[in-house]
């Protein structure tokens, strides 16, 4: 959000490379969900499920740069672009009026074409209908759980201590949800 709006500005070389890149990754994942390369979590998981054969019908027999590249037509062709973060998937261009980040902002309307950056972050996301999570986000769910698992441990009585609970535990349903093993975590007392 920062690179995005705070250095591109409204520079048009600069936001076409960005636009360009969104349509490459999303078509991307399309493609990878569409062979059945990929396993999503989140509310949005089981619409985009429901469409693995359509995506499949898109591709045809098409493979490789052949297959991503039909499904990027089919991407420019429905203006759909997903908003990656290192926490998820944002498919707002799917229904922008369904976006959680907009109503906690006050700024719900139909022609949002992005999420509301200030109130972007995973609690609101996981909330969100327009929501998915995958193992490109791994990285970021398994530190979060070992953070807040160790927070938990060092500070059993605090408020935080609850909180860092039910991120840890929240962050766990995600990893197994997507196949990804918790670490065994040995924590020490100070």
């Amino acid at each position: 959000a920062m690179t995005e709006q705070g250095y591109l500005g409204n520079d048009p070389s600069l936001l076409e490379v960005m636009n360009g890149v969104r349509v490459q990754q999303t078509a991307q994942f399309f493609y990878e969900m569409a062979r059945g390369e990929r396993r999503i979590t989140g509310r949005m998981a089981k619409l985009v499920d429901e469409f693995r054969a359509e995506f499949a019908r898109i591709l045809g027999t098409a493979e490789g740069m052949a297959g991503i590249a039909a499904m990027q037509r089919w991407v420019l062709n429905e203006d759909i672009r997903i908003w990656f973060s290192r926490h998820g998937k944002c498919f707002i261009g799917l229904g922008p009026t369904k976006a959680r980040c907009h109503e906690l902002g006050g700024t719900v309307h139909w022609a949002n074409a992005e999420p509301n950056y200030v109130h972007r972050n995973p609690e609101t996301c996981l909330g969100c209908p327009l929501y998915a999570v995958d193992a490109d986000h791994a990285e970021f769910w398994l530190l979060r759980y070992i953070e807040n698992t160790n927070f938990m441990a060092a500070s059993a009585t605090s408020r935080a201590a609850r909180a860092a609970e039910l991120r840890a535990k929240q962050s766990a349903a995600i990893l197994q949800a997507i196949k990804v093993p918790l670490p065994e975590l040995v924590t020490t007392h100070g």
